[in-house]
């Protein structure tokens, strides 16, 4: 115990004797004294106490030829620290004072390095990062033969892929958050901006998933022309990514929506006839006018009711045969995918005007074709 104790006390003795120290070199008037320790201290790798003795020898030594030297030294003193905005704004001034110097090249790429020291976690603010790939590339054309170009050369690539990483994440945030239509075109701009990336056909896969939330999310009258636009991408996709492993999954995307396509394009003749200009609300008839149609109130009924009769089994019927195509036997994605067409076609029908409505619609319009029996007459 007495032991720990007593290295204690020396060790506070000693950072006591060398804080001393060090402030009697800052009130020394010797500028040379005080310039041969702050070399002392650099070279000991005691970086803060060199910098406070290199700004208070600056004016002493400025217009000298040790001027430059003890310049260099002072924005490398920055950086040990790892202050590097005060390192950036130093090693930019020395190119600045010292254009002529055979240490401006180190100078030039030591200021773009301090920026990419500074470049913040890919989910910040990236303008450090921009920076640096910009102060690297004029370090390359300007010194294209500097052995330090390899170097430049594999921190634009990692600036790069970071502003890639970024623009990935934004539109995947804009997918999980059910905005299709702006994670589709985040995607794209992913693609058109990093267009060597070794995930193009991720962008453009993650792009037509995009597209199709979005067709399967608009309204039936808009749905067409989406749903176009998706098979419009996975065709681009099939042309430019060959050999892409996601080749499979869009050629799935590109089957469904080309099915949806067909459905859309079938409706049934119909369906079409009868929904046209037949309000699917209830209104009221005149008994009179449906009479003088026949002549006998009943038989004009009767003639109506075996209509809506025909309406509601051919319906039915169509309905059937459609959603017969959905029958699968596998559970997988695309039969996920069918189910929710299943729903969205069975509201279809849901919507058209109830047969009765249709029946006597067309009654009324003449269109329904009826004949008497005269030998087993029974509204006679």
């Amino acid at each position: 115990m007495g032991r720990i104790v007593t290295i204690l006390l020396l060790t506070v003795f000693l950072g006591t004797a060398c804080t001393t120290k060090f402030a009697k070199i800052m009130k020394s008037k010797d500028y040379e004294y005080k310039y041969k320790m702050a070399e002392q201290y650099y070279a000991n790798k005691k970086y803060p106490e060199a910098l406070r003795l290199f700004e208070d020898i600056f004016p002493y030594l400025k217009g000298s030829q040790r001027y430059e030297d003890m310049y260099y030294k002072y924005a490398y003193s920055y950086f040990y620290i790892r202050d590097y905005l005060n390192a950036e704004n130093m090693f930019k001034s020395f190119v600045e004072n010292f254009p002529a110097s055979t240490r401006t090249q180190d100078c030039e790429y030591m200021r773009a390095f301090c920026y990419f020291k500074q470049s913040p976690k890919v989910e910040l603010d990236q303008t450090n990062t921009t920076k640096t790939m910009g102060l690297m590339q004029a370090f390359i054309s300007t010194h294209p033969t500097s052995p330090r170009v390899k170097e430049a050369t594999e921190i634009i690539d990692l600036c790069r892929e970071k502003l890639e990483r970024k623009e990935f994440l934004s539109a995947e945030l804009y997918y999980n958050l059910g905005f299709y239509k702006a994670a589709a075109i985040a995607f794209s701009n992913v693609a058109d901006n990093f267009p060597d990336s070794k995930k193009s056909d991720e962008y453009k896969v993650l792009m037509i998933k995009s597209y199709y939330k979005y067709a399967e999310m608009s309204y039936e009258d808009k749905q067409k022309e989406r749903y176009e636009k998706v098979l419009s991408e996975c065709n681009e996709f099939a042309e430019r990514f060959t050999d892409s492993k996601f080749l499979e999954e869009v050629n799935k995307y590109k089957t469904q929506t080309l099915n949806i396509l067909k459905k859309t394009g079938k409706m049934s003749k119909l369906r079409r006839q009868m929904s046209a200009n037949t309000a699917s609300v209830v209104e009221t008839k005149s008994l009179i006018s449906i009479k003088e149609k026949t002549g006998n109130l009943y038989e004009s009924i009767a003639i109506i009711a075996r209509r809506a009769n025909q309406i509601n089994i051919s319906l039915r019927e169509e309905l059937h045969n459609k959603l017969e195509e959905f029958a699968s036997h596998t559970d997988s994605l695309e039969e996920i995918h069918e189910n929710k067409e299943q729903i969205e076609i069975s509201r279809a029908y849901e919507k058209m005007p109830n047969p009765a409505i249709l029946a006597t619609t067309e009654f009324m319009e003449g269109k329904v074709y009826h004949r008497k029996n005269l030998d087993t007459d029974l509204f006679r």
